[in-house]
């Protein structure tokens, strides 16, 4: 192969899209060493320092940052760029997994919306999936560890609900607020029950859908009509009641929050 032995920083630049000051901060890493002319400063790059570029800039797109580019092009041995390539290979895995539930969890409050469109005058029998729930109160209580472990990093994936607590034969009409998530994405983020956050087994219940605003606000009345639905029906309410908020939007200066409910029966 002929050796490049004579290319100004704007060649470089343009052959590698780069900026000039891009290509003086890798050489103020170490990263490149090219020839200055004594006489006036101007740099000449050659074949090797274009190599060493397109090396830097892959491992850039591996995820290393340019320090830890620089570490290995400058100080590590064969046998440690290997272990590091694996550990991003590991992170890349892991950015993976990400953006798939991203997608799916993306793909399926598209099919929330459209179901809460189709059920405000109607109802279904349906299994609620299992959940986690927990209520604004007691997240101040949990630590400031697992709080950002367990909730800072699910905000994809979590969201509002509203909770009325069944309790000796009746429905508490007094409701609380905090955030659910689904059983298969708290897997997926190492979320579990604790002394703060409650598992909620899959049950049989009436699926609905309800809109509200924050002018009117949300209670019990909101439910009136399910209530009523189920009085005829003959079923008795059996459990907590649990509502997944899936679109907030602002209406004439009004919060308005459309949302799944599910009523054990």
């Amino acid at each position: 192969m002929d050796r490049i032995t004579d290319l100004k920083v704007n060649d470089v630049a343009k052959l590698l899209n780069l900026s000039h000051e891009a290509i003086r901060y890798y050489e103020s890493k170490g990263i490149i060493q090219p020839k200055r002319e004594t006489r006036n400063g101007y740099r000449h790059y050659t074949d090797w320092d274009i190599q060493i570029l397109i090396t830097s800039r892959m491992y850039r797109q591996f995820g290393f940052s340019l320090e830890e580019a620089a570490e290995c092009i400058n100080r590590c041995d064969v046998n440690e760029i290997s272990h590091y390539l694996s550990e991003k290979e590991d992170n890349i895995y892991q950015q993976i997994r990400w953006l798939k539930n991203l997608k799916k969890i993306t793909e399926e409050n598209k099919q929330y919306i459209s179901e809460a469109m189709s059920l405000r005058s109607s109802y279904q029998i349906v299994n609620r999936p299992e959940m986690y729930l927990i209520d604004f109160d007691q997240i101040s209580k949990i630590p400031k560890s697992q709080k950002i472990s367990h909730w800072s990093q699910a905000m994809p994936f979590i969201f509002a609900s509203a909770l009325f607590s069944y309790e000796n034969n009746e429905i508490n009409l007094e409701h609380t607020i905090g955030f659910g998530i689904t059983k298969k994405y708290a897997d997926f983020l190492n979320i579990i029950e604790t002394k703060h956050i409650k598992f909620y087994p899959s049950c049989r219940c009436i699926y609905t859908a309800y809109e509200c605003n924050s002018e009117t606000g949300f209670s019990h009345k909101s439910l009136a009509p399910v209530f009523q639905y189920m009085n005829e029906c003959n079923l008795p309410i059996t459990g907590d009641i649990i509502t997944r908020s899936i679109i907030m939007r602002k209406v004439d200066n009004q919060y308005v929050n459309l949302s799944h409910v599910w009523v054990p029966f």
